[in-house]
């Protein structure tokens, strides 16, 4: 991506990020600089994912939960706002 297509300032929510596009959409929008927050059904490989990104100087959070669960999407989106104050965007 160029400067001008930075997301710094942005925080993007990826659900199925444990593996597949997912996974590869949150590496790809932590690599152009947003702070992602990453959930699925996983744990372990989320915690993985969220290292890989930290790693490459990101920022992320893995919050395990299932998008089948009102109250799992709700503890997503409130853990996502605790930290990162905001949702700009949304891979569903």
């Amino acid at each position: 991506m160029t400067d001008t297509q930075s997301l710094s300032d942005r925080v993007a929510l990826v659900t199925g990020a444990s593996s597949g596009i997912g996974r590869a959409t949150a590496l790809r929008l932590a690599s152009a600089g947003a702070s992602v927050a990453v959930t699925a059904r996983r744990r372990e490989r989320l915690e993985s994912l969220v290292e890989e990104i930290e790693e490459a100087g990101g920022r992320a959070l893995a919050i395990e939960g299932d998008v089948v669960s009102p109250d799992d999407v709700r503890r997503v989106v409130d853990g996502t706002l605790d930290r990162f104050g905001t949702v700009d965007i949304l891979v569903n």
